[in-house]
């Protein structure tokens, strides 16, 4: 194995740039193209008692959506510890700003697991933000139990320059310990 030379001294191995364009640099990989990763938390929280619970949280900073256009992409993965137990109060949901962009009631006889990706638009500073939901199941044997997608406009007057907006994973289940949010991940894209 090997390139065949006899002496590699004269080998030169690419290093990224620092600075501007360094990994958390503007043009960087942490800001490629106007992309950056606010938040990224990926240990395992699950549900401690019985009714609705936060299980991750993000407080998006103000003047973090500062342009037309701009927008975040969060998304969340929550698994049942307790398959096999088939609860009627089993929700997951993406809260923004102390409101569920949506509550998804799953079955645990068929499904297992339960991403939601939530796309939280600017649309004007003081005006409504525009958001998208899509919502993706799997069941025992990984395939998609269920997946859709819905946007909707006129969710209220968010000011994302003036002020800072909670974000979080929430679980509800009626056994303790049964819903376990994986991660929660939160993107800007810059317009």
């Amino acid at each position: 194995m090997g390139c065949g030379c006899i002496d590699c001294t004269n080998i030169r191995i690419p290093v990224g740039p620092a600075g501007a364009t360094g990994a958390t640099g503007a043009a960087g990989s942490n800001g490629s193209n106007g992309t950056t990763v606010l938040h990224n938390d990926i240990s395992d929280n699950p549900t401690i008692g019985m009714g609705p619970e936060i299980l991750k949280t993000y407080p998006l900073p103000l003047n973090t959506l500062t342009t037309d256009g701009s927008f975040l992409e969060v998304r969340s993965r929550f698994r049942t510890a307790f398959p096999t137990l088939n609860s009627s109060a089993k929700t997951v949901s993406i809260a923004f700003n102390g409101s569920a962009t949506v509550d998804y009631l799953f079955s645990a006889m068929t499904v297992t697991d339960v991403e939601i990706v939530t796309i939280i638009e600017r649309a004007s500073s003081g005006t409504a933000a525009k958001i998208k939901v899509s919502i993706e199941s799997h069941n025992f044997l990984n395939e998609i139990a269920d997946s859709f997608t819905f946007a909707y406009d006129n969710t209220g007057v968010l000011d994302f320059t003036t002020t800072a907006y909670p974000i979080t994973a929430r679980g509800n289940s009626d056994q303790a310990g049964d819903i376990i949010c994986e991660y929660l991940t939160v993107l800007k894209y810059t317009k």
